[in-house]
C-alpha cells in the first residue's frame, strides 16, 4: 500500500476539518495581537476605514495601532469599529483563537486550555457565536438542491420535560421543525441545508416549503 505524500495528507486533513486551518497553521497568527491583526487585514476580515470625504485613512503608529486617521479632515476611527473584535477588551489574537475553537467544534475545557481565556469570557463568546450562526441561518434564504443533487428532508419535534420538585416533571409542548440537507457537500464536506418551524406536518404546509 502506497503511503500518501505530504500534499495529499494536507488536503485530506483539511477535508476532515471541513476547511478550517489546523492549529499549527495558525500558530504564528495566534502568537500576538499584531500578528492576528496582520492576518485579518490580509484576508479582508477587516478593512481600512474610509473617511466621509471618501479618502482612505492612514494608520497611526501611536496607541493600540488599530486607529486610522484622515489627513484631510483630521478624523480618527478604529479599524475594529463595528466588528466583532471592537466589542470586547479581549486581545484580538485570543478572540481569534476562540472563533477558531468554535469553528473546530472543540469542547469547552479544550477551548479554555487552548486560549487561556477565563470561563466567564469564554462562555460569553461561545454563546454570542452560537447566536450569530443561528441568526444567519434564520435570515439567509438559501435555496438548495438542483439538477442531479439529492436532498434529504425530515421533520422533528423539539421540546423538553419541565422538572418539578418531585423530579418527575411534565412534558412541555414543543415545536415541529421541518428541514432538508443536500446529500453531497462541497470539497470540505460542508452540506447546504435549511430548517424552519412549522405549525403542522400537512401537505399544504410542507409542499410549498419543498418547492421554495
Amino acid at each position: 500500500m502506497q503511503t500518501p505524500n505530504l500534499a495529499d495528507r494536507t488536503v485530506a486533513g483539511r477535508v476532515e476539518r471541513r476547511g478550517v486551518p489546523s492549529v499549527s497553521e495558525m500558530a504564528d497568527v495566534f502568537r500576538t495581537p499584531a500578528d492576528a491583526f496582520t492576518y485579518l487585514l490580509a484576508n479582508d476580515a477587516i478593512g481600512i476605514p474610509v473617511c466621509v470625504c471618501t479618502v482612505p485613512m492612514a494608520r497611526r503608529l501611536t496607541g493600540s495601532g488599530y486607529v486610522y486617521r484622515c489627513r484631510r479632515c483630521v478624523v480618527s476611527r478604529s479599524i475594529l469599529h463595528n466588528t466583532l473584535f471592537g466589542m470586547t477588551r479581549l486581545p484580538i489574537n485570543q478572540a481569534l483563537m476562540l472563533m477558531w475553537a468554535f469553528a473546530m467544534g472543540l469542547g469547552f475545557q479544550a477551548t479554555l486550555q487552548l486560549t487561556g481565556v477565563c470561563r466567564q469570557t469564554t462562555c460569553r463568546w461561545l454563546l454570542h457565536l452560537r447566536q450569530m450562526v443561528t441568526q444567519m441561518v434564520v435570515q439567509t434564504d438559501c435555496r438548495i438542491g438542483g439538477e442531479g443533487v439529492v436532498v434529504q428532508i425530515d421533520e422533528s419535534k423539539f421540546g423538553k420535560r419541565k422538572v418539578a420538585g418531585n423530579r418527575r416533571g411534565h412534558r412541555v409542548e414543543g415545536a415541529w421543525v421541518f428541514g432538508g440537507v443536500e446529500k453531497a457537500g462541497n470539497a470540505f464536506g460542508n452540506n447546504k441545508f435549511f430548517c424552519t418551524v412549522v405549525e403542522n406536518r400537512t401537505a399544504e404546509t410542507l409542499l410549498p416549503l419543498i418547492h421554495k
